[in-house]
């Protein structure tokens, strides 16, 4: 079953060859952003840059490959069936659910990001001090590790705080908004 849109067809084509071509660019650019960030001045901006153009990739990928197992499903051909449009079936039923998966990918790429921008500020090749970040914390205090333990301490509990709540904010949020929850 197709839905006639073309862009509705060139995002769900089961076709091989389409998989490759929108594979590719995960590939090449979501492995390399750390080096990209290493060989270039780092910079907050440059960063920043870096991780929006490759981190959608896989979001991108996602939704895709929601879109692909939601198309086939009978309540797409029912809607269908009684003269839906193409627009109304993807506001209605492709993108509510859809978001769920989507949504706690986002978070886990929040959380993600923060993790590795902690990684290259410790290893130099992040945000550059005087700005504080927690990983130029992490760098500052590693000598003082063993003498006085709460200086890494706090910094790295601050990461792992943060992240599990962006863990857990995503969850509730996919509780919240999947419509295959809902009774």
């Amino acid at each position: 079953m197709t839905l006639g849109s073309p862009l509705f067809e060139h995002c769900t084509s089961a076709g091989h060859q389409r998989q490759s071509r929108f594979r590719l660019p995960i590939h090449i650019l979501a492995h390399k952003q750390q080096r990209v960030i290493a060989i270039l001045e780092p910079r907050r901006n440059l960063i920043i840059v870096v991780l929006a153009a490759t981190g959608w990739l896989t979001s991108a990928r996602l939704m895709r490959g929601m879109v692909l197992s939601l198309r086939d499903q009978t309540f797409t051909e029912a809607a269908k069936a009684m003269g839906a449009s193409n627009a109304r079936i993807i506001f209605t039923h492709m993108i509510p659910n859809s978001m769920a998966p989507i949504i706690v990918d986002a978070t886990l790429a929040l959380a993600g990001f923060i993790i590795l921008e902690a990684a290259l500020s410790f290893l130099g090749f992040g945000i550059q001090p005087p700005i504080p970040t927690w990983g130029n914390m992490l760098a500052e205090y590693q000598g003082d590790m063993w003498t006085q333990p709460a200086k890494v301490f706090y910094p790295g509990l601050s990461i792992f705080v943060v992240n599990l709540a962006f863990n857990y904010m995503g969850d509730a949020m996919r509780d919240a908004l999947d419509p295959r929850l809902k009774r």
